[in-house]
């Protein structure tokens, strides 16, 4: 079924054809899925898949420059916790040879490459065949294929993709966020259920057997940049403050706000997809999780009340949302005036993404 749904995008929808990078973007490597398992550097595009999923506290078998060699002969399968393994096996049953997992694909212990390889997950993500997510499981060692206890009882039902996922341990982590929005297509493994969504719209198991119905999109980032008529119409149209750009903006802010990261210094470096993306908007200058266009409305964030959970956030630049230590919100119940205005911006990036990692960054405001 999974598979049908993933032919059925490919074959019928215009939107997901367009958006869709499949074939043009090729990850340094791959894992090679033939009758053994190995690294592989293809020299022509391939069809792959691409895995989301929490590593979780448990020890990785990460790729090392001391394993490195050895892995591109042979990876031992049996060493592999279950969420890869599961993986894996449905890779194999959809007919795909290549996978893409950052903890086996990414050199770990080379700082370099770990920066220029996550600069890529923007095209790493979007031009997946299908990204899997293991939207169920908090740790690696607990895979996303298991029996299901129950019967799972199919009715028909409104609901949202939104509301499956919200409460799932994968929706809860900054890394995954830009791997949902940026692939063309994507399965969630959740615990009674398995949903599909792309940028069309989403299906689920409890539709029964109706292979064109298609739930429109309601998950709130969807895709990123926007895509509708409507909302790009009013982004043309968007007067020299750039109060319609900072709304869209604020779309990603909240959600990637309200979720956590093992590291703090993989906050900008978690998000840099994303940023890459918005550069169609034209919105100016990247500032530390900010842009230029828009700056003054970017800057009446504060603390959401009703989040209780700290997290590990980064100290500086203060004036930046990325440093909030629970999630944030904004006053959108009406347009605010600006009381300032933007007189330069200054970022200096630690890598050569100049969407990750900073070294510093300020603003000079006149207000």
């Amino acid at each position: 079924e999974i598979k049908a749904w993933i032919d059925q995008c490919r074959d019928t929808h215009q939107v997901c054809s367009t958006s869709a990078n499949e074939g043009t973007s090729r990850p340094k490597r791959l894992l090679r899925l033939d009758k053994d398992i190995c690294l592989a550097s293809p020299t022509e595009p391939v069809r792959f898949a691409a895995l989301s999923y929490c590593w979780g506290t448990n020890k990785q078998p990460i790729t090392t420059n001391a394993n490195l060699t050895t892995r591109y002969g042979y990876l031992e399968f049996s060493n592999l916790p279950k969420t890869l393994k599961d993986a894996i096996f449905v890779c194999r049953g959809l007919g795909l040879s290549y996978i893409w997992i950052d903890s086996l694909c990414i050199v770990q212990d080379d700082g370099e490459e770990w920066a220029t390889e996550a600069a890529k997950m923007a095209d790493i993500y979007s031009s997946a065949h299908v990204v899997l997510a293991a939207s169920l499981a908090a740790d690696a060692t607990q895979g996303f294929l298991h029996p299901r206890h129950r019967p799972f009882e199919i009715v028909r039902r409104a609901h949202t993709v939104r509301a499956n996922l919200d409460h799932l341990p994968l929706s809860r982590r900054g890394w995954a966020m830009q791997e949902g929005v940026l692939a063309t297509r994507i399965v969630h493994f959740c615990p009674d259920e398995v949903l599909f969504q792309c940028k069309t719209g989403s299906r689920c198991e409890c539709q029964g057997e109706e292979p064109n119905h298609i739930i429109r999109p309601a998950y709130n980032l969807a895709t990123w940049p926007p895509t509708d008529p409507q909302t790009l119409r009013a982004l043309s149209l968007d007067d020299g403050a750039g109060y319609q750009f900072f709304v869209e903006w604020t779309r990603v802010a909240r959600e990637f706000s309200s979720r956590s990261l093992s590291y703090a210094s993989d906050a900008l470096p978690a998000l840099s997809g994303i940023a890459r993306r918005t550069q169609s908007l034209h919105p100016g200058q990247y500032i530390a999780g900010m842009w230029e266009k828009g700056f003054c409305f970017q800057l009446g964030w504060y603390l959401n009340s009703r989040t209780e959970s700290a997290k590990i956030v980064l100290t500086r630049p203060t004036f930046s949302w990325i440093t909030a230590p629970r999630s944030i919100t904004y006053a959108l119940a009406y347009q605010p005036v600006p009381v300032c205005a933007l007189l330069h911006a200054q970022s200096t990036p630690a890598t050569m993404d100049p969407f990750g990692r900073i070294i510093s960054a300020s603003v000079t405001l006149r207000g």
